[in-house]
């Protein structure tokens, strides 16, 4: 696996990074595979040496960053990865982005972020 500088941070992540949008729970999307059917991607992904993992709350309404959380505890040290996360559509298993009958975005404001982060650090500790 090649490794690069996530910017200046000092940080080195694989150059392909596995976005977790496809794992989770089918009742947010019929495409989305759940925890059984998962694992093995994850876990191969760790094997081929990849530390670099994108999710976000909105993704199977939080059980994409809960598997995400949970994989990278089983595979790996949370000292080995980085996890690249993000807040603002809205966390709720009904809410289908760019279809025509969702209700738009609202902006988020500090306090929906910070209990955003709260919610993140029970589905992805930093003790991963």
């Amino acid at each position: 696996m090649d490794y690069v500088n996530l910017g200046q941070t000092g940080l080195m992540v694989s150059r392909i990074c596995l976005g977790m949008m496809t794992y989770g729970t089918e009742q947010w999307r019929p495409w989305i595979l759940e925890e059984a059917e998962a694992r093995p991607i994850v876990q191969r992904a760790v094997e081929l040496g990849i530390n670099f993992f994108d999710t976000a709350d909105m993704y199977s309404a939080g059980a994409s960053e809960e598997l995400t959380g949970k994989f990278l505890r089983q595979f790996t040290r949370r000292e080995e990865v980085v996890i690249a996360t993000k807040v603002f559509f809205p966390v709720d298993i009904a809410y289908q982005a760019g279809s025509s009958n969702s209700a738009p975005p609202r902006d988020p404001t500090p306090p929906d972020c910070r209990a955003s982060t709260y919610l993140k650090q029970s589905r992805v500790p930093s003790g991963v």
